[in-house]
């Protein structure tokens, strides 16, 4: 999915997630030439990766 920005992926995840009955959270990105290319959302009680 494309989104105009990081902030409205966010968002629109944060809801999908509060509908179905859980939060998310961001968990990694990857950047390219600094320029955002992907980020991973998961549920927020996912463990946290070290």
């Amino acid at each position: 999915m494309d989104f105009s920005s990081d902030e409205s992926a966010y968002k629109a995840y944060r809801k999908y997630g509060g509908n179905h009955g859980f939060d998310v959270r961001r968990q990694r990105t990857a950047k390219k030439n600094n320029k955002l290319v992907r980020m991973v959302y998961v549920c927020s009680k996912e463990e946290l990766r070290q």
